[in-house]
């Protein structure tokens, strides 16, 4: 099935086959609209994680252009995930930025595991009040992580995030 626009909620199903042509012209736009916005927050997000800006940025390409080709569908946007900046952080600091690309390789097998165990169902069980703390506690993780370049410290990165906070205070007569 695919979708297509035509119903009253922007989208129907449609059991013919639409031409890839099709398809492009259908969503052009809104891709371009996410890419816009996909770019730069894959960059930032990059330098929060301790990558480098062009790490972001072949992630912000590539990344949605994987998603788009083998997932997804009428009501996702792919894009980067700030979520998971404090787990990338620490897992740079403690074994270098080399273990990217085999986080993103495991988290691709996951996701391959629940979609050859028709697990998806069950991922949509999560109550709103633990995404909403959880967003909450993204947003202070994220937030608090972008002191030291507020502050203009220049303080290495600890695996903990309690340490970074602890040596943030400690250093902040060094700004």
């Amino acid at each position: 099935m695919s979708a297509v626009k035509g119903s009253d909620d922007g989208f129907k199903n449609d059991s013919s086959k639409s031409s890839i042509l099709e398809l492009i012209k259908a969503n052009y736009k809104s891709g371009i609209s996410v890419a816009l916005v996909s770019l730069p927050l894959s960059t930032a997000l990059a330098i929060a994680s301790g990558a480098t800006p062009m790490h972001g940025i072949r992630t912000g390409i590539y990344g949605s252009a994987m998603g788009g080709l083998f997932g997804g569908s009428a009501y996702n946007i792919l894009g980067p995930a700030g979520a998971l900046v404090n787990n990338l952080s620490t897992l740079v600091s403690e074994h270098g930025i080399d273990i990217i690309p085999m986080v993103a390789l495991g988290a691709g097998i996951i996701s391959f595991g629940v979609y050859l165990l028709q697990l998806q169902q069950y991922c949509t069980l999560i109550p709103v009040s633990v995404l909403e703390g959880f967003s909450l506690g993204v947003a202070i993780t994220i937030g608090t992580g972008q002191f030291n370049f507020a502050l203009g410290l220049d303080i290495p990165k600890q695996p903990a995030f309690y340490m970074n906070i602890l040596n943030t205070f400690k250093n902040i007569g060094d700004s």
